[in-house]
């Protein structure tokens, strides 16, 4: 395996841990109603995230 794909497959473990992560959170009683939408928002954006896209690049001036 090369480095990008090293960098791919940690990057995808990543992503599948925070949409576990935010998964457990929406389902706690206690998280108001508008956390749990926008966490299944961005479940939704993570979950259509292809691997190879890039996160957001920063611009330096």
């Amino acid at each position: 395996m090369d480095k990008r794909s090293n960098e791919q497959d940690l990057s995808e473990a990543s992503r599948t841990r925070l949409i576990g992560e935010i998964a457990t959170m929406v389902r706690q009683a206690e998280v108001p109603p508008e956390a749990k939408q926008a966490g299944l928002t961005l479940i939704g954006w993570l979950a259509r995230r292809l691997p190879q896209d890039g996160g957001i690049e920063s611009r330096h001036h």
